[in-house]
Parts: C-alpha cells; sequence; structure tokens
C-alpha cells in the first residue's frame, strides 16, 4: 500500500514484471496508490500487472511504453505525461479498471485492440479526464469488445479526443460510439473531438453538459 519506486534517471524495463498491490489495512479496502516517479520510465517488454480491482497505480514519472503489457484490473493515475504505441498491450480487464488523467497531463493510446471501458459498467469502469488534460485515443472499434465505449467518461475541463482506426467499422473510419455509457461535462471547457460521436444504445446512454 502506498509504496513508492523513486529512480533519479531515466530508466527502461524489457522483461520481468512490476506487480502493484495496494490492498488496505482492512479486508476488501483500497489503500493508497503505489507511485513510479523521477525520471522517464520507457518500458519495451515485461509486464506491470494491477492483479486486483483494489489495485492502483499513480506515475508521477512519464511513461513511455512501445512494448509489453500494462495489465489494469484497478486504477491507473496518469499525473505526468504517458504514451502507449501500437506494439504496447494496454489491458482494461473488469469491472473496475479506471484511468485518470489529472489536470494540464496528457495521455495519449495508440494500441489499436485497447479496451478503454473495460467491461462496460458505468459505474465502476471511469475515465476521468482533468482541467486541461487530454486523453487520445486510437481504438480499432470493430475488434471486438471495443466496438463501443459503455463506460463512465467524466470531463472536468479535459479533452477526450478518439479516433476509429479500423475503416470496416459501420463502413467507414471516421465514427464511434456511445452506447449504454455515460459521458458527464462538469466543469470548465470540455472537449470531445477527433471523429463523429454517435450516441446509441437501449435508452441508458446520455450526455451531461
Amino acid at each position: 500500500e502506498g509504496a513508492t519506486l523513486d529512480m533519479s534517471n531515466a530508466w527502461g524495463m524489457n522483461a520481468g514484471s512490476i506487480n502493484v498491490s495496494t490492498n488496505g489495512i482492512n479486508l476488501n479496502t483500497a489503500g493508497a496508490a503505489a507511485t513510479i516517479a523521477g525520471g522517464e520510465l520507457t518500458q519495451t517488454g515485461g509486464t506491470i500487472n494491477l492483479a486486483t480491482s483494489l489495485d492502483s497505480l499513480r506515475f508521477t514519472a512519464p511513461f513511455t511504453a512501445t512494448g509489453g503489457a500494462i495489465v489494469s484490473n484497478g486504477l491507473v493515475i496518469f499525473d505526468a505525461e504517458g504514451i502507449v504505441g501500437p506494439s504496447a498491450d494496454f489491458q482494461m480487464t473488469g469491472s473496475a479498471a479506471s484511468i485518470v488523467v489529472t489536470n494540464g497531463n496528457v495521455l495519449s493510446v495508440t494500441n489499436g485492440d485497447f479496451d478503454l471501458g473495460a467491461n462496460g459498467d458505468d459505474v465502476g469502469n471511469v475515465t476521468t479526464i482533468g482541467n486541461g488534460a487530454s486523453l487520445f485515443v486510437n481504438m480499432d472499434f470493430d475488434s471486438g469488445t471495443g466496438d463501443v465505449m459503455d463506460h463512465r467518461i467524466e470531463l472536468n475541463g479535459g479533452q477526450l479526443d478518439v479516433s476509429n482506426s479500423d475503416a470496416g467499422f459501420a463502413g467507414t473510419d471516421t465514427m464511434w460510439h456511445l452506447s449504454g455509457g455515460v459521458l458527464n461535462a462538469n466543469s470548465g471547457f470540455c472537449l470531445v473531438s477527433g471523429d463523429d460521436l454517435i450516441v446509441s444504445g437501449a435508452g441508458d446512454d446520455h450526455v451531461d453538459a
């Protein structure tokens, strides 16, 4: 719980694993997030693993993944610039997998089969984008679980930019769907950009501003 790995210089990970466990003192409670701080981390291999919904990891160091895997059942907080390239494997799994991009920071994910909404739980799966922050996502919306965004998105004065990388989805590569999810624009100037947003579904979808 709350452990910090602070490297004074830039460093890399090309094998092995970083296992994040942040269970609280009491049974079935979440403790403080673990932190990777200091110099920039470049991941070219290996696995960063958040095995349970109680686990959380905060990056206060810049982070770039060009390979390897990030497997998250919990919460990943980007308190610095984050870049996840197309050859890295960012897996959001389970009903609590969530992302926070804090105020003024930028996260870019171009791993095509990335599923931002994980299980599509609009209570447990939450994407939060802070004031002046941006999340750029390039997803293959015809790759199965990533066909729609069906979770909760909280824009707190930030930007969500979504691009569809699959020309076969609905006959076009210029649209994405919010289906069964919630998009809240809570405060400040909020922006949804990129390809066209189509809101569809069975009546649970809504965009609040």
